[in-house]
């Protein structure tokens, strides 16, 4: 079950299956589903921008960028915990970032 989780949660973030199909797929309806959609808004966001400036980038681009661009991960990080906050005014910023550093060393 944990790999397909892990699997749901790639596609999920990579935008290749949409919320809907995530919470179904992922039963948990605790922090971890408001830290993953967070994430998933943070690098589209991004991923939109670029485009507006005439970069042609996909959140696929985005997350490859990333791994290379401290910068730009510590951006994407700000913005994600920004809507973390949002829907989880009590969030711990700690457990987010090691959860952010996870997560996205996955995704590379």
């Amino acid at each position: 079950m944990k790999n397909n989780l892990t699997e749901a949660r790639l596609q999920f973030l990579a935008g290749v299956i949409n919320e809907n199909q995530f919470k179904q797929l992922n039963e948990e309806t605790d922090a971890t589903s408001v830290y993953d959609s967070a994430i998933k808004d943070a690098i589209e966001s991004f991923a939109e921008e670029n485009n507006e400036e005439g970069n042609i980038e996909s959140p696929a681009d985005i997350i490859s960028l990333m791994g290379n661009d401290k910068m730009l991960a510590n951006d994407v990080f700000n913005r994600a915990f920004e809507y973390v906050k949002f829907s989880l005014p009590t969030a711990n910023e700690e457990d987010f970032k090691q959860w952010f550093t996870d997560t996205t060393a996955e995704l590379k």
